[in-house]
Order: structure tokens, then sequence, then C-alpha cells
């Protein structure tokens, strides 16, 4: 029998998300985005291109990266994090509209460079604000902001 007011899990470890729970998290809306150009988003190039590229996916890395920097800190999980976002930003437009021009007109093309710029900036962003929600939180459990 548990007495009153106790619990099993420590309050810190009930607020931690999994470091595997956000890499797959933001694998699934990165998968999900390349499949909806194959699906049918090759339609609507344009519309395509805004919603997924500039919208759902950098959303995505900094929502992840904030989430990992708000329960991780800088740590080695948060830098994999960066460097993971920042990746497979720069490869979903070389699989979605680059490799439709590739198919197109047989030729191979190599993948842009600027966008791991971007998605890097991107989870530089969620990871420098969710360090700085960490530290936020950190001084209110203390009491001392």
């Amino acid at each position: 029998m548990m007495a009153q007011g106790k619990h099993f899990a420590h309050p810190q470890t009930r607020s931690r998300i999994s470091k595997p729970l956000l890499f797959g998290a933001y694998s699934v809306v990165w998968i999900v985005a390349v499949a909806a150009f194959w699906l049918g988003g090759r339609a609507d190039a344009m519309g395509y291109s805004i919603i997924a590229l500039y919208i759902v996916l950098p959303l995505a890395a900094v929502v992840a990266t904030f989430l990992m920097g708000k329960t991780e800190g800088f740590s080695l999980a948060s830098g994999l994090l960066f460097i993971f976002v920042g990746v497979m930003y720069m490869l979903a437009p070389y699989l979605t509209f680059s490799l439709a021009n590739m198919i197109a007109f047989e030729h191979v093309n190599m993948p842009d460079l600027t966008g791991l710029v971007f998605g890097a900036a991107c989870g530089a962003i969620g990871l420098v604000l969710g360090v700085i929600a960490r530290a936020v939180s950190a001084k209110l459990s203390r009491g001392s902001l």
C-alpha cells in the first residue's frame, strides 16, 4: 500500500523526454514530408515547398532541438540532434525536387549544402532556446530568480 502523497517516479524524471523519441519524432515528420511530395505534392510544387520546406521541417527542427536542449542542455546527444536535423533538412529537397529532376533528365546532381546551413540554423535556434529555458527553470526551482 502506497502512502498518500508519495510517488514512485522522481519528479525530474517525469518531465524528461527520451533522446531516441526526439530523433524518432523528427524522423517521422521528415519521412511524412518527403512522402507527401511523392504522393501528390509534386502537383502543387510551390505549395509543397512553402508548407514542407519552410514551415513544417524548420518548426519540427526547432521543437525537437528545443526539447533536447531543455532536457539535456549542451551534450553529445543535443549536438548529434543538431547535426542530424541539419543533414536531414539538406536531404529533404534533394530527395524530392532534385530527385524528380534527376529522374526526368537522367542526370545526377549533388545535394545543395546551403540546406545544411539552414537546417542547422533552425536546430541551433531551438537548442539555444531550450538551454535558456533549462537554465531559467533551474533558477526558478532553486528560487534564485
